[in-house]
């Protein structure tokens, strides 16, 4: 489907990470969640990030499987894999019973032998999870989600692993883009708080004011997230431009600013 410019009432904001040790254990508070009965569940998504195929998981003994799964995540405090190298990848919604928005969602990497859980902003390393065998089990319809992709050839200028911040500094503004024209790109901004209350800890809202077409100076470096995943590649602007208008996914953008000038426009991971 066409992705039109809009914005979403709940999301997950995950950031990168170094290690998987945090102050606040969204995990043990998932637990509640994963404890859930399966009717207390209207479906659960599942996208196989390598395969960009999503299925939508509607029936009871199928949410009680992938809750049960859930449930199996083992958390390793002193474990910290390096997040580059973890390149299985699962991104789970569940929503509640005639809910519209996703209750709680998580994402879930591993490779042969570490596992990371994100929740809410959090990384934690986990025991793996057989997630292979469980969406082998799911006998639903293969939804792609990236169609357009694979045929989106891009010449990457340069890959970054490290968090950009480091480069371009802490004044950012969070929002959602899109390339109108061949002149303009357009961002209209979203603000997100942490919530003890929100399933994942998160709260995503629109920020006051209309979106606004960007000003962009010469200096002005742009960056995507290759598979939309970990690592930061980036491009030139027309490159920017046509990866915006071909790729059929919602992304999230930082901007960031110095001076009141945006120095690097950079997709932000989102599930």
């Amino acid at each position: 489907m066409r992705r039109h410019f809009k914005l979403l009432p709940l999301l997950l904001l995950l950031s990168l990470f170094t290690g998987c040790a945090q102050k606040t254990n969204r995990l043990a508070e998932a637990y509640s969640v994963f404890s859930m009965k399966p009717k207390e569940f209207s479906q659960i998504e599942i996208t196989n990030q390598q395969l960009q195929e999503q299925k939508i998981v509607d029936k009871t003994k199928d949410i009680r499987n992938i809750l049960r799964t859930l449930k199996k995540a083992e958390q390793l405090p002193e474990a910290k894999p390096e997040l580059s190298a973890l390149t299985n990848t699962y991104a789970i919604k569940l929503y509640t019973a005639d809910s519209t928005i996703p209750f709680l969602t998580i994402s879930y990497a591993e490779n042969t032998k570490e596992a990371c859980l994100f929740i809410g902003g959090d990384a934690y390393s986990v025991k793996p999870l057989d997630f292979d065998k469980l969406w082998n089990k799911l006998k639903y319809e293969s939804i792609p989600t990236a169609a357009s992709d694979a045929s989106l050839v891009l010449n990457v200028l340069e890959r970054e692993e490290s968090d950009l911040s480091e480069r371009y500094g802490a004044e950012t503004m969070l929002g959602y883009l899109e390339s109108v024209d061949q002149e303009a790109l357009v961002f209209m901004p979203v603000e997100r708080s942490r919530d003890e209350n929100a399933a994942d800890g998160w709260v995503l809202k629109p920020a006051e004011g209309e979106p606004v077409s960007l000003a962009l100076s010469g200096n002005c470096e742009f960056w995507i997230l290759e598979d939309h995943w970990y690592v930061s590649c980036r491009v030139g602007l027309n490159d920017l431009k046509r990866y915006i208008d071909q790729t059929e996914y919602d992304m999230l953008w930082t901007l960031y600013l110095a001076d009141g000038e945006v120095t690097a426009v950079a997709e932000t991971y989102s599930p």
